[in-house]
């Protein structure tokens, strides 16, 4: 999923910045890059999975098990 799905999925610029604690213009400029910054997205990623958007291993395929260890199997 693109920075612009999530954010559109998540209930748009406004509602993002809300949750991010950003300002729209700043929302704005992540859709208009398409890049939502990693530490926006780690803090993002919890909220769009509760809301069964995207797993957070699916948004950070790459370091989820280390953002996350307790979602590692086993633990």
């Amino acid at each position: 999923m693109n920075a612009i799905e999530l954010i559109e999925k998540l209930g748009g610029t406004t509602r993002v910045a809300e949750l991010a604690g950003v300002k729209p213009p700043s929302v704005s400029e992540w859709k208009s890059g398409n890049r939502i910054p990693r530490e926006s997205l780690i803090f993002l990623a919890p909220i769009a999975e509760s809301l069964g958007i995207a797993s957070r291993k699916k948004l950070l395929p790459d370091d989820w098990h280390r953002i996350w260890p307790e979602l590692q199997s086993g633990i």
